[in-house]
């Protein structure tokens, strides 16, 4: 018997899970749900009733089809890399996507894909033939339908956009466990919602995903800064002019004298800036021609490499990015309005709890918003974007002391106008998710009634209606 629960977390009924059982391969044991019950975070734990892994995409539609008739709260998941229980569910089925992950042939530029296929399987597949996805993230073990669904930002995305931009077709089941088929000429309602979604309509079950063809070697130039605004004058400069094909920028304490800045401060007090910007090319490079108009960073060194060692590639790990899953990752990350950007950045990484870890990733990256055009991303107006991210990874018992500092670090980036990337720790209101939406709030309600009408998909994340009076 399944215990369902409503969005309020009050049990609603009792439900005989036996019909699904002889529909899909199911657990229900300690074990797997336990295993299901925490994300990446490791901020918030939900035990879900039973695990479901779909062997097939009508899998997935029986156990959202089950769910919908019996009104049961159904959470999706792939890699499990967000970090607010966003891919959990309390009491109800959990979808482990991870079985979904058959890769088809490259045609016309493209390649289907399913959705619980992780990114580096697929960069492994296709960089064989010549191809790369336009847009990689810093971990490629997430699979296919958790970016999609996040949208995905990476090093080129000041060229190709977001992951979800660079998709031509989906195949998803709706949350009234309609099998759909959407993209911008077919069901272009259901394509918009779905992509970057959060999986609030449809569950992803297929996606046809650009390619771009990959030159056989690359070479990465490494810039240090000093000064911020030096760093973003360089940024513009190599955004606008799209001359890099991976463009990335982290953010260091000094190392001179760090003893001295730990003992009266946070460690963000002093920093400096590393760029690192990655080019494509086929025979000889014009190094200096690369570099032209740069003039406000030291040029620390220079890689050359095959097309196997793009950034965050087949063979590599993103910064913040580490495997051991004991550790708590509270990730404040969003976007930012280009202008004051620098100063803006400075006032969050000043606030950022004094004991926070020194070896904490930050991330900067600029794009300009016309590459962007996935609906449900919200981002700031503005023709250029500031990308920002604080990437802690801590023992649990740090949450406590380091939490309320983290949380007034993405308080501070929203209050400056700027935009939350959702696969972080967030813990919004109703009145903030209106905000975070905006002018895209109403349509946002109604897909929700339209694709997921009984509100079972991936419930409690976004807070559709006001909290009841205490």
């Amino acid at each position: 018997m399944l215990n369902v629960e409503s969005d309020t977390g009050a049990p609603v009924r009792v439900v005989d899970i036996a019909p699904l059982r002889a529909a899909v391969a199911l657990r229900d044991d300690d074990e797997g749900r336990e295993a299901a019950s925490i994300d990446f975070g490791r901020l918030v734990r939900k035990t879900p009733r039973a695990v479901v892994k779909p062997r097939s995409p009508d899998d997935v539609r029986r156990t959202v089809d089950f769910a919908c008739r019996a009104r049961c709260p159904v959470a999706v998941r792939g890699a499990g890399h967000s970090q607010a229980g966003q891919s959990l569910t309390d009491g109800g089925i959990l979808l482990d996507m991870t079985g979904l992950d058959r890769i088809g042939e490259i045609r016309d530029g493209a390649v289907r894909v399913q959705a619980g296929a992780t990114w580096r399987k697929l960069v492994r597949h296709v960089q064989a033939r010549g191809y790369l996805p336009p847009v990689l993230t810093t971990s490629l073990d997430v699979t296919v339908g958790g970016t999609l669904s996040t949208g995905g930002f990476g090093a080129s995305s000041h060229r190709y956009g977001a992951q979800s931009d660079n998709v031509d077709e989906l195949v998803a089941v709706a949350g009234d466990a309609r099998r759909l088929r959407c993209s911008r000429a077919e069901n272009p309602a259901l394509f918009d919602g779905v992509r970057g979604g959060l999986g609030q309509f449809a569950v992803i079950t297929e996606a046809r995903i650009r390619l771009r063809r990959a030159l056989p070697r690359v070479r990465t130039f490494f810039l240090a800064y000093d000064d911020i605004e030096a760093l973003l004058r360089d940024q513009r400069q190599v955004v606008s002019d799209d001359r890099f094909e991976y463009v990335a920028s982290t953010c260091f304490p000094r190392t001179v004298g760090l003893a001295r800045l730990l003992a009266r401060g946070s460690p963000f007090a002093e920093r400096r800036y590393v760029m690192s910007l990655t080019t494509e090319f086929d025979g000889e490079l014009d190094a200096g021609g690369a570099l032209a108009g740069l003039r406000g960073g030291r040029l620390l060194g220079v890689e050359d490499g095959s097309a196997r060692d793009v950034p965050f590639g087949p063979d590599r790990s993103g910064p913040g990015n580490r495997d051991d899953r004991s550790l708590a990752h509270p990730w404040i990350e969003g976007i930012l309005p280009w202008r004051d950007a620098g100063r803006r950045v400075a006032e969050v990484l000043a606030g950022l709890p004094r004991d926070l870890p020194t070896d904490t990733a930050v991330l900067l990256w600029s794009a300009r918003r016309d590459r962007f055009g996935t609906p449900m991303l919200a981002l700031p107006a503005g023709e250029m974007l500031m990308g920002f991210a604080v990437l802690p990874a801590v023992k649990p018992e740090a949450l406590a002391r380091l939490l309320p500092g983290l949380e007034a670090a993405g308080r501070r980036l929203t209050a400056m106008g700027g935009k939350r990337y959702l696969s972080g720790w967030i813990d919004y209101d109703h009145e903030q998710w209106r905000d975070h939406f905006g002018e895209l709030w109403p349509r946002v309600l109604e897909w929700k009634a339209s694709f997921d009408p009984h509100g079972i998909l991936n419930p409690g994340f976004i807070r559709y209606r006001p909290a009841p009076p205490a």
